[in-house]
């Protein structure tokens, strides 16, 4: 007898009525990369409710974002470090660890947000799941391989940022931070489109990692989404000076 994690995912490959190719354009891919697909969605789906689950324990127990981190840090080694990839069941569990870590982590972050707020986090969710379903859908429905050349410009983009975070240690410029806070969204804007693109080829060469390729697009989910939570309590802070100088 499965068990019901493991059902839930094999559940997908009996639900025939619904075609996938038929709403995304996706006939250049086989059924069972199409199916791949969808399940490494279901499992990022999860994720993301897991990591919900963490802003909420955040918030109530006060936990600091370094327990997060460590806690993050830990489970992406086990998940990656993991040599058993078909163990959808234990590996979920592993997944959804991790989410909550990351929920945890970003916990002090989404207080602050509210602090200035309330509505700027359902305006970032809305926004960030906007950019998301967008960008994956871009890479679905373009040519096979069209955006992999992405790859080297986006990790060199990623290396410039670091350099510039590095720097904005010393020099403190207002200027170079917002350069990489706007840098910083639209590259892991591409990487979106990249990884799903990398994932679909991996697929197509038999790499079925679900978790590990949900795990690719969490990340990217949640550094758009931190990104949008920031550029947002910067605008919301910037209007409320000038309203506070413009009633005196």
């Amino acid at each position: 007898m499965s068990d019901p994690l493991t059902s839930l995912f094999n559940s997908f490959d009996t639900f025939n009525s619904f075609d996938y190719s038929k709403v995304l354009k996706l006939n250049d891919y086989s059924p069972s990369v199409q199916q791949h697909l969808a399940n490494v969605y279901l499992a990022l789906v999860a994720c993301l409710v897991s990591a919900a689950v963490g802003v909420w324990v955040s918030m109530v127990t006060s936990m600091g974002n370094i327990f997060g981190l460590l806690g993050s840090m830990g489970m992406i080694l086990w998940i990656q470090m993991d040599q058993n990839k078909h163990d959808l069941t234990r590996r979920l569990v592993m997944l959804c660890g991790f989410g909550v870590f990351q929920g945890i982590s970003v916990g002090p972050l989404i207080s602050l947000a509210i602090d200035v707020d309330p509505a700027i986090i359902m305006t970032a969710v809305l926004g960030t799941v906007t950019v998301f379903a967008c960008f994956s859908a871009s890479a679905i429905m373009a040519k096979r391989r069209s955006y992999l050349f992405l790859g080297g410009i986006l990790s060199s983009a990623i290396s410039l940022m670091f350099l510039l975070s590095f720097a904005n240690i010393f020099f403190q410029s207002s200027n170079l931070y917002a350069l990489q806070l706007y840098g910083g969204l639209m590259v892991f804007s591409g990487y979106v489109v990249f990884d799903t693109q990398l994932i679909l080829e991996k697929a197509e060469l038999g790499s079925r990692d679900v978790i590990g390729h949900a795990l690719e697009l969490f990340l990217d989910f949640m550094a758009i989404l931190i990104r949008i939570i920031v550029i947002l309590m910067k605008s919301s802070k910037k209007k409320k000076g000038r309203n506070s100088n413009d009633r005196r």
